[in-house]
């Protein structure tokens, strides 16, 4: 699959709602997803890697995501341009993704429903 930032970034990026091309377009919207992005890889219980996103404005006109990752001091860094989201490589991911999600929704609500119940030993306190 490649270098650990690319299997880190293609991981979560299948966590991420599901970025449309013209949604890239949209430069509010990409920075809420690019938030959404850092976060979940600041989130990887890694703590020898840093990871910041960010959007350019490209000069002859839209937007590109940068990534760039800090370890041991070292950074290296990514560009993922409009193109991506249009490709076959990510909506085989985001497809995957929201199956999963959908697949998993039964399991999360059942999950809220025990957790919103007393145990037992809270009900005699």
């Amino acid at each position: 699959m490649g270098s650990p930032l690319r299997r880190a970034l293609l991981g979560t990026v299948a966590l991420c709602p599901k970025l449309s091309p013209d949604a890239f377009d949209r430069i509010d919207g990409l920075r809420d997803w690019c938030r959404n992005l850092e976060l979940r890889l600041n989130g990887l219980d890694d703590v020898s890697r840093r990871y910041r996103v960010t959007v350019e404005t490209l000069p002859a006109g839209g937007h590109r995501i940068n990534l760039q990752r800090f370890e041991h001091g070292l950074s290296s860094e990514k560009h993922i341009p409009r193109e991506f989201f249009d490709s076959a490589e990510y909506l085989r991911i985001a497809e995957l993704a929201q199956t999963l999600s959908d697949l998993m929704a039964p399991a999360r609500s059942s999950i809220a429903a025990t957790i919103g119940r007393k145990s037992p030993a809270s009900k005699s306190q």
